[in-house]
């Protein structure tokens, strides 16, 4: 990789990133022991590993076409959120539960996954 970028560390010590390739694309990594691992989903372009839970289970955002969501907890799985024309992952809990930010539009709205339930949150500011 030509640089990367550290986002996350469970409590195992493992690390998950991006970086660019030689090409300028963005390849999401994991750190354990001593060894890389490049994640890209299966036909994707681009991907960024932003969040890792202590079992391993990664979650991130990448380019298929649009940018979606995506977790390793079952392989990879992407999260499409019908309602987002983008979805970003941040965070993802022990439990496979994956939270994060996409875009409709000129509005952003948070989402939250729980056993493939889609939930989406649209704060209200006092």
């Amino acid at each position: 990789m030509q640089s990367s970028e550290a986002y996350d560390i469970n409590n195992n010590g493992i690390i998950v990133g991006s970086g660019r390739d030689e090409k300028g694309r963005y390849r999401g990594f994991l750190y354990r022991s001593g060894t890389y691992k490049t994640l890209i989903p299966p036909g994707w372009e681009e991907a960024r590993a932003r969040a890792v839970n202590d079992g391993g289970d990664v979650a991130g955002q990448g380019l298929p076409v649009t940018i979606r969501a995506f977790s390793t907890v079952t392989a990879y799985t992407p999260k499409y959120c019908p309602r987002l024309e983008e979805a970003y992952a941040y965070g993802i809990s022990n439990n496979g539960e994956i939270v994060g930010y996409g875009r409709n539009r000129n509005t952003l709205k948070a989402f939250f996954t729980a056993e493939e339930l889609l939930r989406y949150y649209t704060p209200r500011l006092a």
